[in-house]
C-alpha cells in the first residue's frame, strides 16, 4: 500500500508541474497564429509601354487594425504611379506620399471607430508602364497601427516583378534631377458592397488638380510622427489672404502663411514634440475663425520601440497569385518566459521532492526488514 501511493504522489505532482508548464506556453502559441500577415498582388505580370498594372495590397489575420503604413519603392524607368488609379476600399481616410520611385501608401480610420478585424483589403496602387525591362516593385516594410495607436512593423521584402515589352520606338529621355513629389489624398465612403463588411473606395483627388472650390487642405502624411515635417497643401482659399495653420484650433501653431493669387499655399510643417500622439485636426484659420480642417493622427517618434520585424526572403509572384509577407511567430514575451523558466523549476523541485519521498520510504522499510530479522 505505500508504494501505491508513493506512486499515486508522484503521478499528481507531475500533473500539477505539466499544467503549470502547458499555461505558460499556451499564450506565446495564440499570439504566434494571430500575427498578421501583407498580401500584395500584380494584376499582370508583363505588358507593353503605356499599358496599366494594379498593385493590390491588404492585410490577412488583423484583430484590431486602425491603420497601416506601407513602403514601395519601384523602378521608374519602367513604371510610374498613376494618380487617378489609386484606390482604397479601407473605411477612412487614404494617402500616397513621397517621390516618385520611392512612396508611402497609408490608410487610417478617423475619430473613436473601432479598428477592422479579419483579412483586410487596404487598397490598389495603379501604374502605368513606361519603358522596356524588368521593373521591380517591392515591399519592404509595413506599420500596423491598432485602435489604441501601438505600432506593428512588419519586414516582409515582396518582390513582384513586371515585365515591359521592348517598343519599335525609341522612348523619350527623362529629364534629369530630383523625382516629382507624389501626394495623393482620398477618402473612403461608407456605401457596403453586398452587405459585407468592406467598403468601396471613393476615386480620389489628386492635390495638383482639386475639383472643390470650396476651401480644402491636404497633407502628405495623414499619420506623421512627431518631429516629422509633413507637407500641407491649401486650396480654394482668398488670394493674397494671410492664414494660421495650427494644430486643435491655434493652441498649437504650425505656421503662418499667405495665400497665392489662386488662393493656394504649400507649407513644410513639422509635429512639434511636446504634441500629444493620438487623434487631432490641422486648421486653417482666417482671423480667428477656422476656414477648413483636416484630422489626422500623431504617432510616436521614430525612437520608440515597436514588435520585432521578420526576415523573410523576397519572392517574385506571378499573375494572380498573392505573395505574402507574415510576420515571424511572435515572440515569447519577457514575462512568458519568466513563467516558462519558474514552469521548470517548478517541475525539478516537484520530482526532487518525490524521489526524495521515496528514498526515504525505501530507507524506513529496509531498516524496518533489518530490524525484523535481527
Amino acid at each position: 500500500m505505500p508504494r501505491l501511493r508513493s506512486r499515486w504522489l508522484v503521478l499528481l505532482l507531475s500533473t500539477i508541474a505539466a499544467t503549470a508548464l502547458l499555461g505558460s506556453v499556451a499564450p506565446a502559441a495564440i499570439a504566434a497564429e494571430s500575427s498578421p500577415s501583407l498580401t500584395a498582388t500584380l494584376s499582370d505580370t508583363d505588358g507593353a509601354s503605356g499599358d496599366p498594372v494594379a498593385l493590390d495590397l491588404g492585410v490577412t489575420g488583423a484583430t484590431d487594425l486602425y491603420a497601416a503604413t506601407v513602403r514601395v519603392t519601384y523602378d521608374t524607368d519602367r513604371v510610374v504611379l498613376d494618380p487617378a488609379a489609386v484606390t482604397s476600399d479601407f473605411p477612412g481616410m487614404f494617402s500616397v506620399s513621397g517621390v516618385e520611385g520611392a512612396i508611402e501608401f497609408t490608410v487610417t480610420r478617423l475619430g473613436t471607430s473601432s479598428g477592422r478585424a479579419g483579412d483586410v483589403p487596404l487598397g490598389s496602387l495603379g501604374f502605368v508602364a513606361t519603358g522596356p525591362g524588368e521593373a521591380l516593385l517591392r515591399i519592404d516594410e509595413v506599420t500596423i497601427i491598432d485602435s489604441a495607436l501601438v505600432g506593428t512593423t512588419l519586414s516582409p521584402a515582396i518582390g513582384l516583378g513586371y515585365t515591359v515589352a521592348p517598343s519599335s520606338s525609341a522612348p523619350e529621355p527623362s529629364a534629369p534631377g530630383a523625382p516629382p513629389t507624389i501626394s495623393v489624398t482620398g477618402q473612403g465612403s461608407g456605401v457596403s458592397r453586398g452587405g459585407d463588411t468592406t467598403f468601396r473606395g471613393s476615386a480620389p483627388q489628386s492635390s495638383a488638380a482639386p475639383t472643390a472650390t470650396s476651401p480644402r487642405i491636404t497633407a502628405s502624411s495623414l499619420t506623421p510622427r512627431v518631429g516629422e515635417t509633413i507637407t500641407l497643401t491649401a486650396r480654394g482659399l482668398t488670394p493674397d489672404a494671410a492664414y494660421r495653420v495650427g494644430l486643435d484650433s491655434d493652441s498649437i501653431l504650425l505656421g503662418e502663411v499667405t495665400a497665392d493669387e489662386t488662393g493656394s499655399f504649400v507649407l513644410a510643417a513639422t509635429i512639434p514634440e511636446t504634441a500629444p500622439t493620438g487623434e487631432h485636426e490641422i486648421v486653417v484659420l482666417s482671423r480667428g475663425l477656422a476656414v477648413t480642417t483636416l484630422p489626422i493622427t500623431i504617432r510616436e517618434a521614430d525612437g520608440a520601440a515597436s514588435a520585432p520585424r521578420s526576415s523573410a526572403s523576397p519572392s517574385v509572384g506571378a499573375a494572380g497569385v498573392t505573395n505574402e509577407a507574415t510576420a515571424d511567430a511572435a515572440p515569447v514575451s519577457a514575462d512568458s518566459t519568466s513563467a516558462l523558466v519558474w514552469a521548470l523549476i517548478a517541475v525539478v523541485v516537484l520530482l526532487g521532492a518525490a524521489a526524495i519521498v521515496l528514498m526515504r520510504r525505501r530507507f524506513r522499510r529496509a531498516a524496518g526488514d533489518d530490524g525484523g530479522r535481527g
